[in-house]
């Protein structure tokens, strides 16, 4: 190898070839078998110590990217070469065991051509150091950058137990306030406060209450049918108007008086009439299926339980202010200087048509004062947003008998077809 001229510092130091790599032989060989030849013995120790330095720093990527294989320009003897890379390969260890599977082990032995006076190796496999002068054989060596395999950390297998389940993730509650108002003009108006409680059967499917109290009004309609009395009020009086004098011209003569009165009365007219209407107080108890369409949108369905007392009937009293009346009484004929006849009673004088208030029983109307439960249907959607507020809007009605009064359905409010509208906001 010293014979090669005008060769580069790595080329002067050593060029590794895979008849070097099989050359080398165990260290058990090497104490066992005796140095009979000085010089192949050193070049054969600085084969392995190049070997052992590149194996130390496991770099076998940057090595084949170094060394590409470069043909051996420099003038040398085919002889020359082969005693450079002579040495004995029965009993040698493989380079795969020396280097612990960090270098591949060659296949093929190197092949030299000769071209004139040119040695070319023709092995795919060849190892060569870096073509960069170096000073010595440790620069050399260090001088090839490695690249540090990545490194795979080995997880430790972990039993890992679950934590029972907390059934409270799968409530949900919150509040929702609205108006609610129906499809006719008999229907009501309804101010709603609902609280609602929801459990998640699955992440789609939730079952949900949402039992409300609502102040419902619905306007007054007049019953058909009056009831008209009146009432006499106190302190009527009477007043003598004028008198007349009557001579009887006979035997003995005689003289009469006759006198006239003229009463005066007031009383009051009452009629009562009936209206049907008004505020009454309604509570419901939904139960209700609820499907999410999206993690905002969702709609929700289910049976309707109501309870609520009959809408109130309301009689009405109307009062007339005083009403005058006069009459007069029969003319009142006595003998002049007898006692003068008291004048007769008001009330014989003057008189009244249709009933006393004194006669009066009972309404025309009663409202029955039973409880009302109502069984029915609501739909609804809901649309979430800033993750605690949402707004709902639903339909629902309720089925209940016809009962007419005055020549109205008074039950009319409660079977109605219904919209709601409200906002919700989720407490958890």
């Amino acid at each position: 190898e010293n014979t090669i001229n005008n060769t580069t510092p790595i080329q002067q130091h050593r060029k590794i070839t895979p008849h070097h790599i099989n050359s080398v032989k165990s260290d058990n060989q090497i104490k066992q078998e005796p140095v009979t030849n000085q010089t192949d013995k050193i070049e054969q120790n600085k084969v392995e110590e190049d070997i052992v330095a590149v194996a130390a720093h496991n770099v076998p990527a940057p090595i084949r990217q170094a060394v590409q294989p470069k043909a051996i320009t420099n003038k040398t003897t085919e002889n020359d070469m082969s005693n450079a890379v002579s040495a004995k390969t029965e009993n040698t260890t493989p380079i795969s065991k020396l280097l612990s599977g960090t270098l591949h082990t060659l296949d093929n032995q190197p092949k030299f051509s000769d071209e004139g006076k040119s040695i070319k190796a023709v092995t795919p496999n060849v190892l060569e150091a870096s073509s960069q002068p170096v000073a010595s054989n440790n620069e050399a060596v260090n001088h090839v950058q490695p690249i540090v395999p990545k490194t795979i950390e080995k997880t430790e297998d972990k039993t890992i137990i679950p934590e029972p389940e907390n059934i409270f993730h799968k409530y949900e509650a919150g509040i929702k306030v609205g108006y609610e108002a129906g499809m006719n003009n008999d229907a009501a108006t309804k101010e709603v406060v609902a609280p609602y409680l929801q459990y998640n059967l699955t992440s789609k499917l939730s079952l949900m209450v949402q039992p409300a109290i609502k102040a419902s009004n619905v306007r007054y309609k007049a019953l058909q049918g009056t009831q008209s009395y009146y009432k006499v009020n106190s302190g009527g009086s009477y007043a003598q108007t004028d008198s007349n004098y009557i001579i009887i011209i006979g035997t003995p003569n005689d003289t009469l008086i006759v006198r006239n009165y003229t009463y005066t009365q007031t009383h009051d007219s009452i009629v009562k009439s009936y209206t049907f209407g008004g505020t009454f107080i309604e509570f419901e108890l939904p139960i209700l299926l609820k499907y999410s369409i999206t993690k905002k949108l969702s709609v929700y369905g289910g049976v309707n339980i109501n309870y609520n007392k009959y809408i109130p009937i309301t009689e009405n009293t109307y009062t007339s202010d005083p009403i005058s009346k006069n009459g007069q009484s029969a003319p009142i004929v006595n003998h002049i200087g007898e006692t003068p006849t008291a004048p007769p009673a008001i009330g014989s004088v003057i008189s009244y048509s249709g009933n006393a208030i004194a006669d009066y029983k009972a309404p025309l109307y009663a409202a029955p004062q039973s409880d009302i439960f109502r069984l029915g249907y609501m739909l609804g959607i809901s649309y979430e947003f800033r993750r605690k507020w949402m707004l709902d809007a639903m339909i629902q009605q309720s089925a209940y008998k016809t009962n007419v009064l005055g020549g109205y359905n008074i039950n009319s409010a409660l079977s109605a077809f219904y919209f709601r509208f409200t906002l919700g906001y989720k407490l958890k």
